[in-house]
């Protein structure tokens, strides 16, 4: 008999952990956020203009050098493939947002249980 109330109250108290506070919470593991290190992404932006306006030969870029759109990428490439590999920029970004979202989850579940968030 005790078994079954202490299960009632362990699933009640679960059913109010996710509808009262939203502990779990899903979010998007897309990050298309230009403003978090995408710089590359906008140098491959530009790179993809100016390479869109070169072949159609719109105004003064039909007589643009081809460097001007060559270097663009060449710079994208040496970022993704030789840069970001070698120092992490993007494994330690993704780290740091994992343990910023790792302490929020913590400090939601220490504040459901009553507890003093840690400092």
């Amino acid at each position: 008999m005790q078994t079954v109330d202490m299960l009632d109250a362990l699933s009640a108290t679960a059913a109010r952990m996710l509808t009262d506070t939203q502990v779990f919470t899903c979010k998007s593991e897309l990050n298309i956020d230009p403003g978090s290190g995408g710089t590359a992404m906008w140098i491959l932006i530009v790179a993809i203009v100016l390479l869109g306006l070169k072949l159609a030969a719109i105004g003064p870029f039909a007589n643009l050098s081809w460097w001007w759109v060559a270097v663009p990428l060449a710079l994208v490439f040496l970022w993704w493939e030789i840069i970001d590999p070698m120092f992490a920029v993007s494994q330690k970004r993704a780290q740091r947002e994992m343990d910023d979202r790792k302490k929020e989850r913590n400090e939601r579940a220490r504040r459901f249980l009553g507890m003093r968030p840690r400092k």
